[in-house]
Parts: structure tokens; C-alpha cells; sequence
């Protein structure tokens, strides 16, 4: 059976399945030669334990190292540009992703998050060192989709000024880490951008930054406050959801909307301000935020409220509303269900 394979120069490209359960297979070395690796060709090579991939792939495909169990490192090429769904999934012994370039791995276009080596909770090693504490360089303008996803080894994270948007699931499940510093050049924070970076204690959010997309900080169970610009007038469903030590957030008055299940479970908040911009409250928003005792909503006119908004909060939570609109909130739909805990207020 095959165990080792030398795979000459003169080869361009390596087809669809080629290598497919190649069982026996321990070891590949692809040579500069080869531009694309096609769908499925190492898949189920299940005792292959390393792979270098050589400096001229620009793709690598469809499933190429699907169930590669024994897999401990793989080293991507700055080459590389595209890598395929379901490339590494099932890499479950996959320990190190070696890269050389960090700007050119923000640019690589993985098709999900299972395409991307570190998603099996490996370490980024960076010209050899372990990478912990990364800057992403002025010259990235995007952070792509998924380019950090379940990094074991980052605990701090500084993007550089020229970045513009950080992508959907970028940072997600970065569990080490601790900080973010974000550039002032970015406008955009993905869907679930950092969700499940449960050790994230702090982060600095510039007045860049327009819109915050779903689920962006949802399960980040350590961050304890947060300050969203004024500029951010756009913030996605479950946003914050579950993040359990949160006590303390501040709404900007460009906001519009404060999503379904925006403050689901935050289970410290003990008080939030809803500025007077906000012309509607989804449902769940703040529900089962079991110390939240004080919110103070500034509109005149009643937000536009979704089922269970504010239910299973503190024991005698007060809604504290305009003095002059107390019956419109009492009366209105959604909110009519908190009547007893609805008081006026001088703002």
C-alpha cells in the first residue's frame, strides 16, 4: 500500500480524487509546480500526518483533506487564494497551520468555516513563531470570512487603520483571546464577528464603525462593558447574546433598532439607557437579564416592542419613561404587559 508519494516538477495540478483513501499515506510534499489541488484528493487519507503545500497554489479545492484524522500540521502558501468547502473538516488532530504572510492569509476566500485548517482549534504559526499576540498590517483593507475561526494561540489582536470591514466569523470561537483594538478605517463588524470568544475582556470599537452585524459578540461570557460609538447605527439580532458579564453597555443615539435577543441572558447588566433614536425594541431583547433593576428609555413615543422584551428581569425592575408619555407606553402593545413597573421620568 502507498505510504509516501514524490511528486515531480512537472506536475500543474493534482485532480479530483486522486489520492482518495490513500489509507496508508503518511506524508506529501506538493513542489512549487502545482497550481491547484482538485476536490476530494487527499480525502479519508486517514494515517496522513503533514503536508507541505508548495509556493505556487492559488486553490485548493472541494474536500481536498476532508477526514485527514491524523493530520497534526499543514503549512498554506502565501500563494494560496481560495480553499474550498469542507477542505479540513474532520482534521481532527490537526495541531499547527504554518503561514509566512499574515496579509495575505486575511485575503484567502475560504468557502466556509470548515475550510479553513485553523477551525479545528489549531495554533498559527507565523514564520515559525507562534502566533499570540497578531497586528494585521495597515496594507490589509479586509478581513476575510472565517481567517481567524477557532485560532487556538491568539490572546491579543490590533487591526491596523487600513482595514475597512472584518468579516463574517472572523475571530469566532477565539478562546484565548483577551483584547481587540479595532482601526479607525473600519466601517463593518460581521456576523458573529467574535462570537464564542469567551476569555475576551476587552475591546475598543471606533467611531468608524456604522454597523455591528448578528450574533457579532454573542457568548463572549468574560467581556464585562462595552462602548458602542455614535456612529454604529445598525446593530444585528443576538448581538450580545448570553454574554454574562456584561454591566455595563452604552446605546449610541444614531441606533434605530435594538434586535431580537440583542441582551438575551445578560445576566449582570443592571441597567441600560435606550436613547430616544431607538424607534423599535425586538423580541426577547432583554429578556432573562435576571439583574437588570433599572431601564431608562428616552422616547416619547412608545418603540414599536416585541414579546417578552423585558421578562424574567430583576425582581421589581422600574421602566423608567418620559413623565408626559406614561400612559401611551402603558397602553401600548408590547408594553402594556409591563404597566406595574412603568414610571415617569424627568430626562
Amino acid at each position: 500500500s502507498l505510504t509516501s508519494v514524490t511528486i515531480p516538477d512537472s506536475v500543474t495540478s493534482i485532480g479530483d480524487s486522486t489520492f482518495e483513501d490513500c489509507s496508508s499515506l503518511t506524508s506529501v510534499t506538493i513542489p512549487d509546480s502545482v497550481t491547484k489541488i482538485g476536490d476530494s484528493a487527499f480525502i479519508r487519507c486517514d494515517s496522513l500526518t503533514s503536508v507541505i503545500i508548495g509556493n505556487s497554489i492559488t486553490e485548493i479545492g472541494y474536500r481536498v483533506f476532508e477526514d485527514c484524522s491524523s493530520l497534526t500540521s499543514v503549512t498554506i502558501p502565501d500563494s494560496v487564494t481560495s480553499i474550498g468547502e469542507e477542505a479540513f473538516e474532520g482534521c481532527d488532530s490537526l495541531q499547527k497551520v504554518f503561514i509566512s504572510d499574515l496579509s495575505a492569509w486575511c485575503r484567502i476566500d475560504f468557502a466556509n468555516y470548515y475550510a479553513n485548517p485553523l477551525g479545528n482549534s489549531a495554533a498559527l504559526y507565523i514564520n515559525g513563531e507562534l502566533a499570540t499576540d497578531i497586528i494585521i498590517p495597515d496594507n490589509v483593507t479586509s478581513i476575510g470570512d472565517y481567517a481567524f475561526y477557532w485560532c487556538d494561540s491568539l490572546k491579543s489582536v490590533t487591526i491596523g487603520n487600513g482595514v475597512t470591514s472584518i468579516g463574517k466569523e472572523a475571530f469566532e470561537g477565539c478562546d484565548s483571546l483577551t483584547s481587540v483594538t479595532i482601526g479607525n478605517g473600519v466601517t463593518t463588524i460581521g456576523d458573529s464577528a467574535f462570537r464564542d470568544c469567551t476569555s475576551l475582556t476587552s475591546i475598543t470599537i471606533p467611531n468608524s464603525v456604522t454597523t455591528i452585524g448578528y450574533a457579532a459578540f454573542a457568548y463572549c461570557t468574560s467581556l464585562a462593558d462595552v462602548a458602542i460609538p455614535d456612529s454604529v447605527t445598525t446593530t444585528g439580532d443576538y448581538v450580545f447574546y448570553g454574554c454574562t458579564s456584561l454591566t455595563d453597555v452604552t446605546i449610541p443615539s444614531g441606533v434605530t433598532t435594538i434586535g431580537e435577543a440583542a441582551f438575551y441572558e445578560c445576566t449582570s447588566l443592571t441597567s441600560v439607557t435606550i436613547p430616544d433614536s431607538v424607534t423599535e425594541i425586538g423580541w426577547y431583547a432583554f429578556i432573562y437579564c435576571s439583574s437588570l433593576t433599572s431601564v431608562y428609555c428616552k422616547a416619547a413615543t412608545p418603540p414599536a416592542g416585541g414579546s417578552y422584551m423585558f421578562d424574567s428581569n430583576a425582581s421589581g425592575r422600574k421602566i423608567y419613561v418620559p413623565t408626559a408619555s406614561v400612559e401611551a407606553y402603558k397602553s401600548a402593545e408590547y408594553w402594556s404587559g409591563y404597566k406595574d413597573y412603568i414610571v415617569g421620568y424627568k430626562f
